[in-house]
C-alpha cells in the first residue's frame, strides 16, 4: 500500500516514509488500557468499568461476560503496572 503524507512529494511505502502506527509509540500500559476501553464499548458500557452495565440487545450472555472478564482483567494489569518502578516499566515498553 502506497502512502502520501502531508511532508512528501511523492507515494511510498510506510517504511520507505518512515511512518509509525499509533500503537507504536505508546507504552504497554498505555496499549493495555485503550485495548481495556475497546472492550467496555463492545460490551456496551457508557462508562469505563461501569458497575451496572447493560448487555446490548441479541448480544449473548456468555460474549458479554466475556468481554467484561476480559476487559476487568486488562484494567488489573495495567493498574498493576502503574506501581512497578519507572525504569521496570519502560523495559516492558
Amino acid at each position: 500500500m502506497l502512502y502520501l503524507p502531508s511532508s512528501a512529494d511523492e507515494l511510498a511505502c510506510r517504511r520507505c516514509h518512515d511512518l509509525r502506527y499509533a500503537s507504536e509509540n505508546m507504552t504497554r500500559r498505555s496499549r493495555l488500557e485503550r485495548r481495556s476501553r475497546r472492550l467496555y464499548r463492545q460490551a456496551g458500557s457508557a462508562e469505563l468499568g461501569a458497575a451496572f452495565t447493560r448487555k446490548p440487545h441479541r448480544m449473548t450472555w456468555r460474549r458479554f461476560h466475556r468481554l467484561m472478564d476480559e476487559a476487568e482483567s486488562l484494567d488489573r494489569e495495567a493498574a498493576g503496572m502503574a506501581s512497578l518502578p519507572r525504569r521496570l516499566a519502560d523495559r516492558l515498553r
